[in-house]
């Protein structure tokens, strides 16, 4: 049952991104692929759209297999490891785009670029903290998928979340 479900949410992920891809390609391209090949923004955007879409893709085959029960726990490690990094690397591609936009309303202000910056210093550091110290501590079970994650990493995430405000100015 646990394993048609996982499936059926895979796919559904999949169907929607590819459902935004098409009702979106008209503005894609016409404010994005125009942009010169050297915009910093541009190559964000694709990197958040096409890499988003080779991992659900990759998610299709790696998911079924690492919940069949076979997997090894370095598996499951790996997968952990992977899903972290891809996770934050697409938050940090989106915070960069936000924090563009930030930066510039606020007269491109040092001050904000630097708590911006700082900001997402500590996401990296949190990140490598809760890959080499949390991870390898998962108990090994016979599939993939944690049902309830360890407590240290809800606890540093719940940190995390409530610290990244930025302090009233």
């Amino acid at each position: 049952m646990l394993a048609r479900q996982i499936h059926y949410h895979l796919v559904s992920s999949l169907v929607f991104f590819l459902w935004d891809i098409v009702v979106t390609s008209q503005n894609e391209i016409k404010h994005i692929w125009s942009k010169p090949w050297n915009s910093f923004f541009k190559w964000l955007y694709l990197y958040l759209r096409y890499v988003g879409l080779a991992a659900q893709i990759f998610h299709q085959f790696a998911v079924p297999y690492l919940n069949n029960g076979l997997a090894l726990r370095s598996n499951c490690v790996a997968w952990y490891t992977y899903t972290a990094i891809l996770a934050q690397l697409h938050i940090t591609a989106f915070e960069t785009i936000l924090a563009a936009r930030v930066y510039a309303l606020f007269n491109r202000s040092r001050t904000i670029a630097i708590i911006l910056g700082s900001q997402m210093a500590v996401e990296y550091i949190l990140l490598v903290v809760m890959v080499h110290i949390y991870f390898p501590r998962i108990p090994a079970i016979p599939y993939c998928l944690l049902s309830e994650p360890p407590y240290e990493i809800v606890y540093h995430t719940q940190v995390l979340l409530f610290s990244s405000n930025p302090p009233p100015l």
